[in-house]
């Protein structure tokens, strides 16, 4: 399911979209770009709303997947290709 996703500090509890008073604890997939390059990380943490289906993830993460996404292309001299790693994964790069 494609969904939107917002940032939402950890403290927040409801949903910013429909006003549910409810967030679910989740692991998704998730898809960042950078240019050509994508990387598809699974399993990353985030917070859903069970009424409309609205992802929240924390700036925490993204950073996280943000940082481990530029050393991959400064490895990799950013040749276009595509990468699929599990979010616990990206501690270790």
């Amino acid at each position: 399911m494609i969904t939107r996703r917002s940032l939402v500090p950890p403290q927040a509890r409801n949903c910013l979209h429909c006003a549910t008073k409810r967030l679910d604890a989740v692991l998704v997939r998730y898809l960042h770009r950078l240019g050509a390059h994508a990387l598809i990380v699974e399993d990353v943490p985030c917070l859903r709303c069970p009424e409309c289906g609205e992802e929240y993830l924390d700036i925490a993460t993204l950073n996280t997947i943000e940082s481990a996404h530029n050393a991959i292309l400064d490895h990799e001299r950013g040749d276009g290709h595509s990468r699929r790693l599990r979010f616990e994964e990206l501690g270790s790069r």
